[in-house]
């Protein structure tokens, strides 16, 4: 009689349960995480800093050195606050590859 072994069986589907929940993950956790983050924001606060990353961005044309490199720093800052929750601020048109939303989750959780 030649029975299959279970073994080898048992891990090849333990291995892609584990593959598919891993690509879920990747794949729909950014998604995830923006929506917790937008739920958790009110629209009060979302307006104010938009107003600060304009405020900003206006008055960068009239610095130089140092504080024009804070005033960017901190426009980034609210750049990835942005893009945390999901929303558009100061957006292109550029691509970006499967992992950018990561990326930026991560830059902004570093602060």
């Amino acid at each position: 009689m030649n029975e299959v072994p279970r073994k080898p069986f048992r891990i090849i589907i333990a291995l892609a349960i584990a593959v598919l929940a891993l690509a879920m993950v990747f794949f729909i956790g950014p998604s995830v995480i923006h929506a917790a983050y937008r739920a958790t924001t009110s629209a009060a606060t979302i307006q104010s800093q938009r107003a600060e990353y304009r405020r900003l961005e206006e008055g960068e044309s009239g610095l130089s050195g140092a504080a024009k490199a804070a005033s960017q720093n901190g426009r980034y800052k609210l750049f990835l606050w942005f893009h945390a929750r999901g929303l558009d601020i100061d957006e292109g048109d550029e691509d970006h590859p499967l992992w950018h939303p990561w990326a930026e989750l991560f830059g902004y959780w570093r602060g």
